[in-house]
C-alpha cells in the first residue's frame, strides 16, 4: 500500500474521497488473504464484495508494492489454471517489545506473523535503564538477521506493557521508588533517539487479546472474551472481530475483577488468585527455584504439588469471574491462554469449566471454554503485530465462506 493510501486512510472527516475508499479496499484484500489465506482473484471478488474489475486493479497496485505475489497455478477441470494470490512475507517487518514484570521480549516479525528472531531478558523487576539497555543491546543483532533491502521494510514497533507498571509492588516485592520511574518515563521518546520508525504502544493483555485475534482462534470466531495468564492475570474483549478496550483502554483489565463480598480496599481480586506471581511465591515457600516460570521454555514437569494447587484455585476463580463476564456481555466462548506450557493451560481450561458448571448460573448462558492457539508468546507475537495490524488490516470485517 503507497504511502500516500496509508496517509489518506489515516485521515478523518465527514466522508470518505476515492484514496480513502481505494485505501479501505486494499485493507479489505489484506485481511481477507492473511484471515483466509491464498485464494484466486474470482474468489477473493467473491467474498470481498467487490468487483472482478476493481480487484484486479488492487492486486496489481498491491503487487507493485510488493505485498502480494502469485504462487504456483492450480489446474482445474475446465478453462485455464487458477493463480492463487498470497501475501509476501518479506513485503513488510515489524518489532516488538513486550515487558512484564518477570521477563521482557524483544521480537522482529515479517508479514506473516511469523517470528524471524527473539531475545529474552529476565529480572527481579523491570526498570526504565534496564529496559533501554535490553533494546540498545539486542536490537542490532536482531536485523541483522535480515538483508538491508528486507531492513528499509521495517514499520514500526509494538510495545506490549502493563499499564501502571508501578502498581501491586507489594506482590512481587519491587523496590518503589526505582518501579516509580515509570510514571514519568516516556519509553517511546527514549526509544526514538536510537530507532528510526514509528512506535505503538498498548496494555501487553491486550496486545495478547490482539494476537489471538489475528493469528489464533479470532481467525474463525468474531466474538470472545480471552484471559491470558502472566505474571499478573490480564484480558481482553473481542467483538465482531475488533477488540474493545473501552474510553479508558481499561476494558478486559480482568485482573481487577473483585472475588470477595467484604467492601474493603484490600479486598481480594482475580489477579489474588489465578496469576502466576502466586505459584511463584507456593514455589519459594516450599524452597524451590522459580526461575523456570520466566526462562521462556515452559518446562513445568517438576514443580509438583505447587502447580497442582495453584491450578484448582486459579480454575475457580477463572469459573467465578466469567459468571460476572458472561451476565454483563453475553460472550459465546471464553478462551483461555497464558505463558505456561500448553498441558498446564489444557488443565486449568478443563477445570475452568468443571467449576463454571457447580456455580449458580441462573440467568446467564453456559459458554464453550477453550485454549488460545496463540500460545505462550501470544504478548510478545502481539506487541509486533501492532504496526502490522494499524497499517494494513481491517478489523472488524466478516467474510461470507
Amino acid at each position: 500500500m503507497s504511502d500516500k493510501n496509508q496517509k489518506n486512510a489515516s485521515q478523518k472527516g465527514t466522508g470518505q474521497n476515492r484514496p480513502d475508499i481505494r485505501a479501505h479496499h486494499e485493507k479489505l484484500v489484506l485481511t481477507f488473504l492473511r484471515r483466509h489465506g491464498a485464494h484466486s482473484k474470482a474468489k477473493i471478488a467473491h467474498h470481498t464484495n467487490l468487483s472482478p474489475q476493481a480487484i484486479s486493479v488492487i492486486i496489481r497496485e498491491l503487487e507493485k508494492d510488493g505485498l502480494l505475489k502469485k504462487e504456483q497455478p492450480v489446474k482445474g477441470k475446465v478453462g485455464q489454471p487458477s493463480i492463487p494470490i498470497a501475501l509476501n512475507p518479506d513485503s513488510a517487518f515489524s518489532l516488538g517489545l513486550r515487558i512484564g514484570r518477570r521477563s521482557a521480549d524483544l521480537t522482529l516479525m515479517d508479514f506473516l506473523g511469523k517470528l524471524r528472531g527473539q531475545k529474552l531478558v529476565t529480572y527481579d523487576y523491570p526498570t526504565p535503564g534496564k529496559i533501554i539497555a535490553f533494546v540498545r543491546n539486542e536490537v542490532i543483532e536482531l536485523l541483522s538477521s535480515i538483508d538491508e533491502t528486507e531492513r528499509e521494510r521495517l514499520i514500526g514497533l509494538g510495545i506490549g506493557r502493563p499499564y501502571q507498571l508501578w502498581n501491586w509492588l507489594d506482590r512481587l516485592k519491587a523496590p518503589q521508588d526505582e518501579m516509580a520511574e515509570w510514571e514519568t518515563f516516556d519509553l517511546r521518546e527514549e526509544l526514538s533517539k536510537f530507532l528510526d520508525c514509528d512506535i505503538i504502544s498498548e496494555n501487553d493483555a491486550s496486545c495478547a487479546c490482539l494476537a489471538e485475534q489475528i493469528i489464533g482462534k479470532g481467525q474463525k470466531t468474531k466474538d470472545f472474551a480471552y484471559f491470558f495468564i502472566g505474571s499478573f492475570i490480564g484480558g481482553g474483549l473481542v467483538m465482531n472481530h475488533k477488540i474493545f478496550t473501552g474510553i479508558g483502554g481499561n476494558a478486559g483489565a480482568f485482573g481487577s475483577l473483585p472475588m470477595g463480598v467484604e467492601p474493603t480496599k484490600n479486598s481480594a481480586q482475580l489477579i489474588d488468585h489465578a496469576s502466576l506471581y502466586l505459584l511463584e511465591q507456593h514455589m519459594k515457600d516450599e524452597g524451590r527455584n522459580p526461575s523456570i516460570l520466566w526462562d521462556g521454555k515452559y518446562e513445568w514437569r517438576e514443580i509438583g504439588a505447587p502447580l497442582s494447587d495453584w491450578i484448582g484455585e486459579a480454575s475457580l476463580a477463572l469459573a467465578r469471574a466469567t459468571t460476572g463476564i458472561e451476565a454483563v456481555i453475553d460472550f459465546p466462548h471464553i478462551v483461555i491462554g497464558g505463558a505456561v506450557p500448553e498441558t498446564v493451560l489444557d488443565e486449568i481450561v478443563r477445570r475452568t469449566a468443571d467449576a463454571y458448571e457447580m456455580l449458580n448460573t441462573q440467568g446467564i448462558t453456559q459458554p464453550t471454554f477453550s485454549r488460545g492457539t496463540a500460545g505462550p508468546n501470544a504478548r510478545a507475537l502481539g506487541a509486533s503485530l501492532l504496526p502490522i495490524s494499524q497499517s494494513f488490516l481491517l478489523e472488524t470485517t466478516e467474510f461470507d465462506l
